[in-house]
């Protein structure tokens, strides 16, 4: 069960829930939600749960070792930190390709997450507008992954 306190003034929600999982795009297509907290306690983000939504801001908690796909696709986000614990990312999870307002991706994982050998940001081109950003002692680790290794040219190391 899920309880959420709108919070007007910064266009925010804050929710707590009984379990583990946030999931089922309960936040798909919702307008007016620009940012986000989530519970600590959340170890996994389920697909299409932000998909479309005005979200600009999200706080990943670090307990989160999932993100399913389309988790963030169509989202308005600019910029979105992957801790470091995350292994896995799904397809279009981190936006598609009409999502042209990502600017930047910060993932702290030392290994880079497999996905399910589909694109996790889901687009390639020279609409690309994105930074990866990764630890240091990874880049070229991700730069030679599979699937990540299409987007070695936008892949840097952490500032």
């Amino acid at each position: 069960e899920r309880t959420c306190k709108r919070n007007k003034d910064v266009q925010g929600l804050s929710c707590g829930f009984e379990g583990f999982v946030y999931g089922g795009g309960k936040f798909m297509f919702t307008y007016g939600i620009e940012t986000i907290l989530l519970p600590q306690q959340v170890d996994s983000i389920a697909e299409s749960e932000f998909g479309y939504s005005q979200l600009s801001s999200i706080t990943i908690p670090e307990h989160v070792t999932r993100i399913g796909s389309g988790a963030f696709c169509g989202a308005k986000l600019t910029s979105i930190t992957i801790p470091e614990k995350v292994t896995y990312i799904g397809e279009s999870a981190l936006g598609g390709g009409d999502n042209l307002s990502l600017k930047t991706i910060y993932i702290h994982a030392k290994e880079p997450p497999t996905t399910n050998n589909k694109l996790p940001i889901g687009a390639l081109g020279p609409q690309i507008t994105f930074k990866i950003y990764v630890p240091k002692k990874s880049v070229e680790t991700y730069k030679n992954a599979k699937v990540w290794k299409l987007y070695k040219d936008y892949i840097y190391p952490m500032p």
